[in-house]
């Protein structure tokens, strides 16, 4: 398996993040907490703390900033993303 050094992380250039681990690291950096995305995503509280973890071992990172900064340079989604599902999860507590 390649890997790329990244500081004293190493990052396996095959373990793609899934589209539920996407989401996740995107509602949690729009400021969301676990149990909101959670009720959201229609998930355990524990399932979020759960995804996040294996994203940032997967990412090599220790924390929500930096593993959000690794989403955006591996283009796994733009600045905008967290932004418009804020937006949606708004629209789903209103209705």
């Amino acid at each position: 398996m390649k890997t790329k050094k990244v500081g004293l992380a190493r990052i396996s250039r095959r373990r793609r993040l899934t589209p539920r681990e996407v989401e996740v690291i995107a509602y949690r950096s729009s400021g969301f907490t676990t149990v909101e995305v959670g009720t959201i995503l229609g998930i355990s509280p524990h399932t979020v703390r759960r995804e996040s973890c294996y994203t940032f071992n997967k990412l090599g990172v220790s924390n929500l900033t930096q593993a959000l900064m690794q989403c955006l340079k591996q283009r796994y989604f733009t600045v905008d993303l967290p932004y418009e599902l804020a937006r949606k999860a708004q629209m789903r507590i209103i209705q």
